[in-house]
């Protein structure tokens, strides 16, 4: 049930178009609730019991959580039972975020030693998420601490994995932790192998982070083990401090004096000096650090992973000094009104609860003696979360999930915060182009609607948000910044003019680029149709049917009136021109006429030339009577006055006779 996204994609032996291979799709399941339970220890076994047959449930270990809003989408509510932050997986928390505020997907996170302040969710998107803090602001802003860090630098500390060695993994954790400290908490760091040394005596952190930090880093690992004188140097300096909570971490990888610790415990005590151990490896005596963390009314850690130094180190640094787990009995009393305490005429009494601050928009539904959450509620986003403080596996209510009212809350609780179903009579389809992709809501049209958004979800949980407008009546449409193939879950929010509003999850799916669908084409028989028609064209069977019509005449008009227009503009400005300066003209026909009759002379010239050459050769050849006759000058022939003008005088004579 849910909404499920599908990819099918075909895997052809030959193929010249890889990018209509995939296809996918979108649909919704109607189906009993489905309930994601992520468990540790064994921690969702009660949960899983009280919600078979109301639910279907499966449950996943902290390391098996999902990771992709896929998988996430495919439930109504998840429930976190007693795990720690830092046994999740990458990427699970980012998810479920998108999951709850995108979606609209339901989170319930129930309590125990591992969980909230205790499960590291500070500053994760975990306490974002929830309706409480893990501060506890009740005790004030400024802490009141002093705690000294006795790390082991013998030469063991030398040993790793990865090319990182514990003492590096220690001097890194150290120093992240003091990220962790309030205003006004003091830090002191002791170092030891065979003999103990100050690394930094205890000072204000804020004020000395930077000397802190270079302190830490400096530290290097020689010798063997010793860690009592470590210990006591600790406690010797803890009786000069003044703060109310005073507390010593130790960590240690070797062996060590197997007596002497009694007396020093029973000072500890006295003082109210507190201690927590961290056994790094398998070579720790983790015997002989565990009863120092019992006997020191602190806590115990064991790693044989020490790239969890730097987590143990800050869940320290935040337990240090505060009253996190209430191991004590009292009833619940209702203080904000809530759907989930419907029916509910009394409740039974719990045994324990984990301290928690409740956020100023929250529902707190049950609260404690001391006024703390117990069961708190907020909407967060589309979806809804719910922070039960105590546990359910029996540690603080053994006699809650024995009574009917009990187990009825926790149900009521898990079927407020699970995501609403889709509304069967709405779609959402989206159309690619180049690189945007319009989105197209269909639903019952109601003039009530001030405004619909979408919010889209990617299968690598980006979000993005679409303001959709109406196109029709019950039709919107807005603009996805995206065109890339693949299944979208999408959470869409309705508005009404009396500021009510509807939340639904859906989906839809861009598929591949239209002009690489082959099943709409008829084998391009119809996509050739439309060509030939829009053209005036006509579609061809066979190479014969080329040149079996005449061709088309092809006329092309093409207007003469500017270029006339032009050419008349330009004969008109002539015109003007030689009207009112005719001198020019004269001057331009004379400069010509003298260039004409210089050529003329020239071929003239030219031509004379072989006629005298010819009149001595025959000269020559007459005979000598026939040189004695010589031509008188009366005899010459007589020339005209035409002939004896020059070509200039002849052109003056020619402009005369025009009337120039």
């Amino acid at each position: 049930g849910g909404g499920v996204t599908y990819r099918a994609e075909i895997v052809p032996a030959q193929d010249t178009m890889a990018e209509n291979n995939r296809v996918y799709a979108y649909t919704y399941i109607e189906d009993i609730p489905r309930v994601l339970i992520v468990e540790q220890e064994d921690s969702g076994r009660e949960w899983e019991s009280m919600l078979s047959g109301q639910v279907a449930v499966q449950k996943v270990t902290a390391g098996s959580a999902p990771t992709a809003m896929e998988q996430l989408g495919a439930y109504d509510g998840v429930i976190l039972a007693n795990v720690s932050a830092e046994n999740l997986p990458d990427g699970f928390l980012t998810a479920l975020e998108t999951y709850v505020r995108t979606t609209g997907g339901g989170l319930l996170v129930s309590g125990g030693e591992n969980a909230f302040a205790l499960g590291g969710y500070q500053n994760t998107p975990l306490e974002k998420m929830l309706p409480v803090d893990m501060d506890l602001k009740t005790e004030g802003q400024n802490s009141d601490l002093t705690m000294i860090m006795v790390i082991d630098r013998s030469g063991s500390m030398m040993d790793g994995n990865y090319g990182v060695s514990r003492i590096d993994m220690a001097k890194e954790a150290a120093i992240r932790s003091l990220d962790h400290f309030q205003q006004g908490d003091r830090v002191g760091v002791v170092a030891f192998d065979s003999f103990p040394e100050w690394v930094m005596e205890p000072c204000n952190v804020t004020e000395n982070k930077d000397a802190l930090t270079n302190a830490i880093g400096s530290i290097q690992a020689d010798g063997g083990t010793s860690i009592l004188p470590a210990l006591k140097m600790a406690v010797d300096a803890m009786k000069e401090e003044n703060t109310k909570q005073k507390h010593i971490l130790l960590l240690t990888d070797g062996q060590a004096e197997q007596s002497g610790y009694d007396s020093l415990l029973t000072e500890m005590r006295q003082r109210n000096i507190t201690l927590s151990t961290v056994a790094v490896g398998g070579s720790a005596d983790t015997q002989l650090l565990q009863h120092l963390a019992n006997n020191g009314n602190g806590r115990y850690y064991f790693t044989d992973e020490f790239t969890d130094l730097p987590e143990i180190f800050a869940k320290e640094t935040i337990l240090a000094g505060k009253e996190f787990i209430n191991n004590r009995t009292f009833y619940p009393e209702q203080q904000d009104a809530s759907a989930i305490l419907s029916g509910i005429d009394a409740v039974t009494e719990l045994d324990g609860y984990i301290s928690t601050t409740a956020k100023a928009r929250a529902d707190k539904v049950l609260i404690s003696d001391k006024e703390e959450p117990v069961l708190a509620t907020w909407q967060y986003g589309l979806g809804r979360t719910v922070a039960w403080t105590s546990d359910v596996h029996g540690q603080w209510t053994e006699k809650w999930l024995a009574s009917d009212s009990g187990v009825k809350i926790l149900r009521n609780a898990v079927s407020w915060m699970m995501k609403n179903n889709a509304m069967t009579d709405m779609t959402l389809t989206a159309e690619a182009g180049e690189e945007d992709s319009v989105l197209r809501l269909t639903m019952p049209f109601s003039e009530e609607v001030s405004q619909v958004q979408v919010t889209v979800v990617s299968s690598d949980n980006k979000t993005e948000t679409v303001q959709m407008q109406s196109t029709a009546p019950g039709i919107y449409e807005g603009v996805f910044s995206s065109a890339k193939e693949g299944a979208y879950l999408a959470a869409v929010q309705v508005e009404e003019k009396d500021g009510t509003t509807t939340n639904s999850n859906t989906g839809f799916y861009l598929s591949y680029p239209k002009e690489y669908d082959m099943t709409t084409r008829e084998n391009g028989s119809q996509l050739l149709q439309q060509i030939a028609e829009s053209t005036g064209g006509r579609v061809l069977t066979s190479g014969s049917e080329v040149f079996a019509a005449d061709a088309a005449q092809s006329v092309k008009h093409q207007s003469m009136q500017n270029p006339l227009l032009i050419l008349g503009v330009l004969l008109l400005l002539l015109d003007i021109f030689l009207r009112r300066f005719p001198m020019a003209l004269q001057k331009a026909e004379g400069a010509l006429a003298v260039r004409k009759n210089r050529k003329q002379e020239k071929q003239v010239k030219k031509a004379e030339k072989p006629v005298k050459s010819t009149a001595k050769q025959v000269e020559k050849e007459q005979p000598p009577q026939e040189k004695e006759k010589k031509t008188t000058p009366a005899e010459k022939p007589a020339n005209t006055p035409e002939e004896h003008k020059n070509t200039t005088q002849r052109l003056l004579d020619a402009k005369k006779r025009r009337g120039k």
